[in-house]
């Protein structure tokens, strides 16, 4: 008899056990990639940057993005999301671009900073897209860099369609952003 109440008390636990990690993973999946408010991130002082220190793009660099002659662009994906993103053409018409990846819950805008250097620095196109589930593209779910791989290839055939062959891409990423550009390395070197 108290091996049957003992393995009755294993089973329920195993249960809870079961109950709490599916709760859990419900959690965590709408927190982390669902395309919902971050407000754990744009809350949190620990995450701020020091005022003389900026990570990404200072407020210059955001006025300077917002002086010059932007396209918006967009591109459907393969599986039928509407994703955008801002096409700032050479001043030299330079067949050089640089496609800026952002990080997780960021938008394209956001790599101001990277787009002005290679801009004023490097004369290159510049491509910064919105990845699916950010700023104004279309998507329920952050990929993680996973999704927006083959993403990232379409909008590599972009700039080969709008500069032509004889373009020369650099992929640029921070945090997931990196990530993304890694795994769209990894998939063109398989698509060829």
């Amino acid at each position: 008899m108290l091996t049957l109440y003992f393995g009755i008390a294993i089973f329920i636990l195993i249960l809870l056990v079961l109950i709490a990690t599916w709760i859990g993973g419900l959690y965590f999946f709408k927190t982390a990639i669902r395309r919902t408010p971050k407000s754990f991130l744009v809350d949190n002082p620990n995450l701020m940057p020091e005022p003389d220190n900026e990570l990404i793009s200072s407020a210059s660099d955001l006025t300077w993005l917002d002086q010059q002659h932007g396209v918006k662009v967009r591109i459907q994906s393969h599986d039928g999301l509407q994703l955008h993103g801002m096409w700032l053409p050479s001043a030299t018409g330079s067949h050089q671009t640089v496609i800026l990846a952002h990080g997780y819950s960021g938008r394209g805008r956001e790599m101001a900073g990277f787009a002005r250097f290679y801009a004023e620095q490097r004369g290159y196109n510049i491509l910064m897209p919105d990845d699916r589930a950010h700023g104004e593209s279309e998507g329920n779910m952050i990929g993680f860099g996973w999704l927006d791989r083959l993403d990232y290839i379409q909008w590599i055939d972009w700039v080969i369609t709008k500069i032509g062959s004889e373009a020369e891409i650099i992929l640029h990423g921070i945090s997931m952003g990196g990530a993304t550009v890694l795994m769209t390395g990894e998939r063109s070197s398989q698509h060829k």
